[in-house]
């Protein structure tokens, strides 16, 4: 069983779980007659909510298994502890394993999409898969991998704001893009993370996080969303610069020393931001209860990932 959740990497699927809540905050405080939260959530609308959330986990987790199914050469000279080189879990398994996530995520999507009566959930699904397997099983290793990697992050978060029927405006695009460049930014930091990593990599890395939060930081700026909290438009700015400031500060040990040890702590660091990142545009926009909800989904990212590897 151990095998098999490190086969998942467990820990970090959390963070996809905290992008579609905060997708469905941004849509439905972008509706211009809503109900009360708590009305809404007591309503049936919550169930695609709950479909959309498993659709993620699956598709999420499906490509965990397919990255380690499709470098298991590779694992077995660096890693060669992971589940498929010692094993532990067999590469047969881990395809079967991969594609029945991959098969499970669209078929939640599309059980979403079918009760709240558009085709939006289904279609976004669809792009995550084909963006897994492409990245998985070729795009890795090229220079386009870490932007590849990035759109499952932002289709993720699109996941997310299909929960309900509202057009996509510039805000929207903006939350999503710039979480996406965050992460094709980690992807670029944790290229070579078992051995020593090129310098380049870790500023190209380091220059995609700092855009992307950059583009995360000007969505309140925009039109098209209703801001429930003008109070924080005052500190917002704020916000993201100390953000900025301590993510080029955990990366400087990494670019000073190269090695895996720092390289993989940083990796880490950004990956567990993520869950941060999406509890800050909650609180934005729909306050303070549910953003402490996506917030406290870093509780068992952090106890599980004492348990099992992360990155």
């Amino acid at each position: 069983m151990r095998a098999y959740l490190e086969l998942l990497r467990l820990p970090t699927v959390f963070t996809a779980i905290a992008d579609v809540l905060m997708g469905t905050a941004v849509a439905y405080a972008s509706t211009p007659q809503k109900l009360p939260l708590e009305e809404w959530l007591r309503t049936g609308t919550v169930w695609p909510l709950v479909l959309l959330v498993a659709a993620s986990c699956c598709l999420y987790l499906a490509g965990m298994v397919l990255n380690d199914y499709f470098d298991r050469k590779q694992d077995a000279a660096e890693r060669p502890r992971r589940p498929i080189p010692s094993g532990r879990v067999s590469a047969g398994a881990a395809a079967w394993l991969g594609g029945e996530l991959l098969l499970a995520g669209v078929a939640l999507a599309l059980a979403a999409a079918w009760l709240l009566g558009g085709w939006r959930p289904a279609q976004i699904s669809l792009a995550i898969a084909a963006f897994v397997i492409g990245y998985d099983a070729l795009l890795k290793k090229t220079i386009v991998g870490p932007l590849a990697m990035g759109a499952c992050r932002g289709l993720n978060v699109l996941l997310g704001m299909s929960a309900m029927a509202v057009a996509w405006q510039t805000p929207h695009f903006l939350i999503a893009g710039g979480l996406g460049l965050f992460v094709a930014g980690i992807t670029a930091v944790g290229r070579t993370e078992a051995r020593q990593s090129h310098r380049g990599w870790l500023f190209i890395g380091l220059a995609l996080m700092w855009l992307g939060m950059a583009l995360v930081a000007t969505f309140p700026y925009t039109t098209g969303l209703t801001h429930q909290l003008e109070d924080t438009l005052k500190v917002w700015p704020w916000i993201w610069i100390v953000l900025g400031l301590q993510t080029g500060w955990r990366l400087m040990h990494a670019l000073v020393d190269p090695t895996p040890g720092h390289v993989q702590a940083a990796v880490r660091y950004g990956i567990l931001s993520l869950v941060v990142f999406d509890a800050i545009i909650t609180f934005a926009v729909v306050g303070m209860v549910p953003a402490l909800c996506v917030l406290a989904l870093l509780i068992p990212t952090l106890l599980l990932s004492r348990w099992l590897y992360v990155t």
